[in-house]
């Protein structure tokens, strides 16, 4: 009965950290504070699996980790480590957080970067077909926006389809 109150309320967390080249120096060190702070403030039971993305998406967890276990450590070192190169692929990275949420626990999708998506233009109907299946998994798109430009619009559509926010 316990291990049940503990976890009542927990959600899990797929959390996106734009790694391409626009995300270097002064942005990257924002986007990795951003991160350090959101995930020191999950309330306890909270999960997450973390994402390298840019051409492709690279999970650096092998699932969803608690904060303070050693496999977030783990992928936590792995992202200090990971050069900012390339651009991004926002299609592949909604794809790929999609693919790794488990049906029984509430779930958010977490976009820390600019939300350029230029390694693959995402077309009207793709995005139509990614925000209907973030809709009907019942999963927020949530977006802090870090990078010399921010694509807006394609955040703000996100985030607004799907009940998230950007900051």
């Amino acid at each position: 009965a316990a291990d049940q109150a503990a976890t009542v309320g927990a959600r899990d967390h797929v959390v996106l950290i734009d790694t391409s080249a626009s995300q270097s120096g002064e942005y990257r060190e924002q986007t990795l504070d951003v991160l350090d702070s959101f995930t020191s403030n999950l309330p306890a039971g909270d999960r997450v699996r973390l994402f390298a993305v840019d051409i492709s998406a690279k999970e650096l967890t092998q699932q969803f980790e608690s904060v303070g276990g050693a496999g977030y450590a783990k992928a936590r070192k792995a992202l200090d480590r990971r050069a900012p190169l390339g651009a991004t692929n926002l299609k592949r990275a909604l794809e790929a957080a999609l693919k790794s949420i488990e049906a029984n626990r509430p779930t958010s999708v977490i976009f820390l970067g600019d939300g350029f998506s230029t390694s693959h233009l995402i077309q009207k109907t793709e995005l139509q077909s990614l925000i209907s299946r973030l809709q009907t998994a019942k999963v927020p798109f949530n977006a802090f926006a870090v990078g010399p430009r921010n694509d807006m619009q394609l955040l703000g559509v996100l985030a607004h389809w799907t009940g998230g926010r950007i900051i």
